[in-house]
């Protein structure tokens, strides 16, 4: 996902990189850059920026609907322009990039519903099914690596997507992980740790199919950031 939008208050280190609040004026949502994406930029607060990442979620609450972040990663991810000594209200108009729903076509990735015909195995279902099943079902689901390993926050967790939704993977001990945009089949069972919907994957239980085009990162407002998003 990428939002843009202005800082609110000073950046907080975290143990997986630096925490900013981003309001776009629809509310904020948090944001955590990790070193590489970060590099020597400063962020103070009114700061303007746009940024690109996978939404993970970390509730310590225990309700399950709350602490939702995007996560920030990669160098170029982050662009920031420091506030201008007048108004941080030219920021607010940042939702122009509110156009580039433009890649909301990105549904083109919808084409990526064609792992749903590698249903050899024919028990395949659609992400967004899998996500509507109760906790400790059984799923198969298959979609392309948008988030490898690493990418949110833990080295054991990558996320996928197929069109009809997206969720995050827990490898097994000792597995390899699969890089971006790889198109794989994956069987677990659900599970929340805190808050975030997962498959936690048998030592069997991922395969690899072949390579697939990357759907774009959609545009999206702050206050969208939440379970229809995670992944």
């Amino acid at each position: 996902m990428t939002v843009g939008g202005v800082t609110i208050g000073a950046a907080t280190a975290y143990a997986d990189g630096t925490g900013i609040l981003v309001d776009d004026g629809s509310g904020p949502v948090r944001v955590i850059v990790a070193p590489d994406a970060l590099g020597s930029a400063a962020i103070p607060p009114g700061s303007t920026i746009v940024a690109a990442g996978s939404v993970g979620q970390r509730d310590s609450t225990g309700t399950g609907a709350s602490g939702y972040r995007l996560m920030v990663t990669l160098p170029g991810d982050l662009v920031a322009t420091p506030p201008a000594p007048s108004p941080s209200p030219t920021p607010v108009p940042t939702p122009t990039p509110n156009p580039t729903p433009t890649p909301n076509p990105s549904p083109t990735p919808n084409p990526t519903p064609t792992p749903n015909p590698s249903p050899t195995p024919s028990d395949l279902i659609g992400i967004g099914t899998a996500r509507a099943r109760s906790v400790g079902s059984v799923v198969a689901v298959a979609g392309v690596v948008t988030a490898e390993a690493g990418r949110l926050g833990t080295p054991d967790l990558l996320a996928i997507e197929d069109g009809t939704g997206a969720v995050v993977l827990h490898l097994a001990d000792g597995a390899s992980a699969p890089p971006r945009g790889s198109r794989v089949e994956a069987r677990g069972a659900l599970a929340v740790p805190n808050g975030q919907l997962e498959v936690k994957l048998a030592a069997d239980g991922l395969r690899v199919i072949a390579g697939a085009a990357l759907p774009a990162p959609p545009f999206t407002r702050a206050s969208a950031i939440g379970e229809g998003t995670e992944a």
